[in-house]
């Protein structure tokens, strides 16, 4: 392949996501690529290259696009002036002849990605609303960035992207440095060497057309296909046209074994149904999942040994401080799904089945249908409008305007859309979780949550306290891959500091909901109550409970599992729901899939 750094001055590092762009470029039939990284990795600015590198018009397409906005509607003026129905087509019209790009997929309205991607595959868009049957051409190619540690896709979106590539985070000081160097030499350039770059695309465009892949290679490519256990065809055929451009963009007219290998990665890797590779987590976050100075790669070293001893001390006795590598990480639990333990519960108004709820008259979202306005007037339904106002067109004087409209003959849409909710896991991985390993089941109970998190539109974040203090070690996700980094390393030992667990529960609610006002989180504590750290020195038990009725005002649903294990027992962690105002469920005999679907009723009701 052509040497990168004459195509893309000023971009240091990001090869792989690079070379993936050359070849999105370069193939026409290559329809749709997604760049992977955090924040911060360069692949936004990378994405806007490409109109400039292949001289094509970008289009980007705005988070909070409407469907409207997104694939046309009625042109209301225009209509007026005409008498008739005019359409309006919308950004892909727009971008007919260019590129898409979507910025921060995983924040979009999952349904309108979908759509745009049918839209990109067959060329044309079919538009039935506001009382009017349209249909555009448009060509347009899909160009994405998506942050894994704020979202995922679904694994059939992400097989609709023809190539993917990872754009890793930088933690080496010196290569800091360098990327530094190399954007403050970008904002310097001034262009010069654009047409060549054009040029060098154009000629390997042309010959993209004229290369051939060998019979055997053929061959190679679905055994690739077979072993990786990828469903459908779509990963082969666009390993293909990848490698096709590749030799393309060599001055070949054959493709190659080497063209092949070194484009399989970026066609076949996000299709694996073990899940699409991600960018490894920053080594800078491994320390702060550790406390009281276990030294890194020793938590669980020295796993206390399982036994029913504790679990019936008094409140202030348990949970004692032990040795140095006395902390305990226990796995993820996949138990088998015990029997149901509260019986369906029927929806409550405003929702629908077991996907979640629905908002009604949101701004956004389904067009149910028309309703009469009450106070600003938005989002008028042409349609019914101009149905109210037929039968009074023969006695209003029309002057100009093809139909003369009242205020009274205003509708607007009513809308509804699906909406999720942040599931807020409170978790007291103390000393006293390890026994009967329940911590296994907790973890258990998040991951099989972050199962149902895209088609319920819900956010699971964790919480865990221990020792002295409180610690938010993940903040609303839907990312399976980051929950699960998350839970693997989470350690069990120490005291309990249930008022400090509280009190960081409040923030985070707070935060919620600043993000989003219509997300009530459902929070969610797993806890004995048996509280026995205070950090003002008072009784932690009254602390804790006192702090449990102010965040009662919070604007959130409280659960709380009671993990207390053994003998006798305080009823503590039910002293806690009561002033909670939430329920309390006993943990004793549950497994984590059980859990979840305690979870998901409370979400219902």
């Amino acid at each position: 392949m052509l040497p990168d750094e004459p195509v893309f001055e000023g971009i240091f590092g990001l090869e792989e996501a690079k070379r993936a762009l050359l070849l999105f470029l370069t193939a026409p039939d290559l329809k749709s690529l997604v760049l992977i990284g955090e924040s911060g990795t360069g692949k936004s600015s990378l994405a806007r290259m490409a109109g400039t590198i292949a001289g094509e018009r970008i289009v980007t397409l705005p988070q909070n696009a409407t469907w409207d906005r997104v694939f046309g509607a009625a042109d209301i003026p225009g209509s007026l002036r005409e008498g008739k129905p005019v359409f309006r087509p919308g950004l892909l019209g727009d971008a007919d002849g260019g590129i898409l790009l979507l910025d921060d997929i995983h924040l979009m309205d999952r349904s309108l990605v979908a759509s745009v991607f049918t839209a990109a595959e067959d060329g044309c868009v079919p538009v039935e609303r506001d009382g009017v049957s349209s249909a555009y051409r448009t060509r347009f190619r899909v160009l994405a960035t998506l942050n894994p540690t704020e979202g995922e896709l679904s694994p059939h979106l992400m097989d609709r992207f023809d190539l993917s590539a990872v754009c890793p985070s930088i933690d080496d000081p010196a290569l800091r440095k360098e990327f530094l160097a190399s954007t403050l030499r970008r904002e310097r350039e001034t262009g010069a060497g654009g047409e060549s770059r054009r040029e060098m695309l154009l000629a390997a465009r042309r010959r993209y057309t004229f290369v051939l892949v060998p019979e055997g290679l053929m061959d190679l490519i679905a055994d690739l296909g077979r072993s990786l256990r990828i469903a459908g065809h779509r990963g082969e055929i666009s390993l293909a046209r990848a490698a096709r451009a590749a030799a393309a963009l060599d001055g070949r007219d054959q493709v190659t074994l080497e063209d092949v290998s070194g484009t399989a990665p970026l066609a076949l890797r996000h299709r694996r149904r073990d899940g699409p590779e991600v960018p490894p987590p920053r080594e800078t976050g491994e320390s702060a999942n550790r406390e009281n100075g276990t030294p890194e790669g020793q938590a669980g070293a020295a796993p206390a040994p399982e036994s029913g001893e504790g679990s019936g001390d008094a409140p202030g006795e348990e949970g004692a401080p032990g040795p140095a590598g006395a902390d305990q990480v226990y796995p993820v639990g996949e138990p088998p799904l015990c029997g149901d333990i509260f019986p369906e519960r029927a929806n409550s108004p405003g929702t629908t089945g077991k996907k979640g709820g629905r908002q009604k008259n949101a701004d956004r979202g389904r067009y149910l249908r028309p309703r009469i306005p009450s106070g600003t007037i938005s989002d008028i339904a042409f349609d019914a409008t101009i149905r109210a106002a037929a039968p009074y067109q023969r006695t209003r004087p029309k002057g100009e305007m093809a139909i003369a409209l009242a205020v009274r003959d205003l509708r607007v849409r009513e809308r509804e859309r699906k909406t999720g909710r942040t599931i807020l896991f409170v978790v007291d991985s103390s000393g006293s979780m390890g026994i009967g390993k329940r911590m296994t089941a907790v973890k258990g109970a998040i991951l099989s949550l972050l199962k149902d998190a895209y088609i319920n539109r819900d956010r699971v974040a964790l919480i865990s306290f221990r020792g002295t203090d409180a610690e938010v070690l993940l903040q609303p996700t839907r990312s399976g891959a980051v929950a699960c980094r998350r839970l693997e390393d989470l350690p069990t030992g120490g005291l309990t500091p249930l008022s400090r667990g509280i009190r960081e529960t409040a923030g985070l609610i707070r935060k919620i909901r600043q993000k989003d006002v219509h997300d009530e989180p459902l929070v969610v504590f797993v806890s004995d109550g048996r509280a026995n750290y205070s950090p003002s020195g008072a009784d932690p038990i009254v602390e804790a409970f006192d702090a449990a009725v102010a965040i009662r005002r919070e604007k959130a649903r409280f659960l709380v599992i009671d993990a207390e294990y053994g003998y006798p027992r305080f009823g503590l962690a039910g002293d806690l729901a009561e002033r909670l105002g939430g329920r309390c469920v006993r943990l004793e005999s549950l497994s984590g899939d059980t859990i979840a679907d305690l979870v998901r009723k409370e979400r219902r009701t």
